[in-house]
């Protein structure tokens, strides 16, 4: 399987950690330290975006992942994007509160993960059996 994984995460082990998980069903992984990396990646269109993007909560400076989330509802998803796994301890009553409102295309592809590599994983690779 070849996919194109992009992680956002300002945590270097949180980061790292996610970057060998991935590697593990795919060698096509980008790491970005900032929101606001990821959103000049994004909005690059020269940049061939990732089917897959894990997106942490909590990325200073610059935007937030909840601020990638609502560019997002706002100005539409890339279109190769097919999941978007939240992998925070971001509460799951506020993420349902905020994305409830979301257009369903991008509402269909979120999941908030939180903090789990397992729960991840069967997220993302649902036919791969860990």
């Amino acid at each position: 399987m070849t996919v194109k994984v992009w992680i956002a995460d300002d945590n270097d082990y949180v980061r790292r950690s996610l970057e060998r998980m991935m590697r593990q069903y795919t060698q096509d992984v980008v790491s970005f330290f900032s929101g606001d990396d990821l959103a000049l990646a994004l909005s690059d269109p020269s940049q061939a975006k990732p089917e897959y993007l894990i997106l942490d909560n909590t990325m200073p400076p610059g935007p937030q992942g909840i601020d990638i989330l609502n560019r997002m509802n706002r100005e539409g998803v890339p279109g190769q994007i097919k999941k978007i796994a939240f992998f925070t301890t971001y509460d799951p009553k506020d993420f349902e509160g905020v994305t409830r409102l979301y257009n369903p295309e991008v509402r269909e592809k979120i999941r908030l993960i939180e903090k789990d590599p397992d729960q991840l994983k069967r997220y993302l690779f649902p036919e791969i059996k860990t």
